[in-house]
């Protein structure tokens, strides 16, 4: 401890990456979409997705790249809630005009403005995400990070988020650092398995 508490998501894991293009430029704004696994999945999100984000840039300073890594979500428009993986939706072929958009929830940033952040500790790469998005409801948010002193604040955690009906927890060192395509010790998920005693997983 001390220890940094995550909702668990239950969406696709997602990296989004961008870089402002030239004032000459065709493109002013280039996004790239990349699942877990690295698949590129741009051509999903391009048209559905990028020019919301884009509305949601802080102004100042001004956003010139980032990749950022999340979960992106399938929300329901008309019920303004998530559904989740098993409405079987799913939310790398939505349409315009369909009752779902996809939602990118942010939990992590390792690039911003050409600079890269995979060193730094997970509580000032936190930071950074102010400067380059403002939530809105159905385009993206944040992933709320509560900050606990002691493991019984983990069970405490754990058994709301069983009340709740949620997925799970990811519980995360203040100073972890970004180790892409590593699995560590540093970010654990811990869910509830009906039956069974809990299982964790490292993330």
């Amino acid at each position: 401890p001390p220890f940094i508490l995550e909702t668990k998501w239950d969406g696709e894991r997602f990296q989004v990456h961008y870089e402002r293009g030239s004032a000459s430029a065709c493109e002013a704004h280039k996004f790239k979409y990349f699942s877990r696994n690295g698949f590129d999945y741009t051509s999903s999100f391009t048209e559905i997705l990028s020019p919301r984000l884009v509305e949601q840039f802080v102004d100042e300073p001004p956003v010139t790249s980032f990749i950022l890594d999340g979960e992106m979500m399938a929300w329901n428009k008309d019920s303004r809630s998530f559904t989740l993986k098993g409405g079987n939706v799913d939310v790398k072929t939505l349409n315009p005009d369909s009752r779902h958009c996809p939602l990118f929830v942010i939990f992590d940033i390792v690039y911003y403005n050409g600079k890269l952040l995979l060193n730094k500790p997970l509580n000032e790469r936190a930071e950074y995400l102010r400067q380059v998005l403002s939530p809105e409801e159905s385009t993206c948010q944040f992933s709320e990070q509560t900050l606990v002193q002691d493991k019984a604040s983990v069970t405490d955690a754990l058994n709301d988020t069983i009340d709740k009906l949620e997925e799970g927890l990811v519980v995360k060192a203040v100073d972890s650092v970004y180790q892409p395509g590593k699995r560590t010790t540093d970010w654990l998920k811990i869910k509830p398995e009906i039956g069974r005693a809990s299982c964790r997983e490292r993330v």
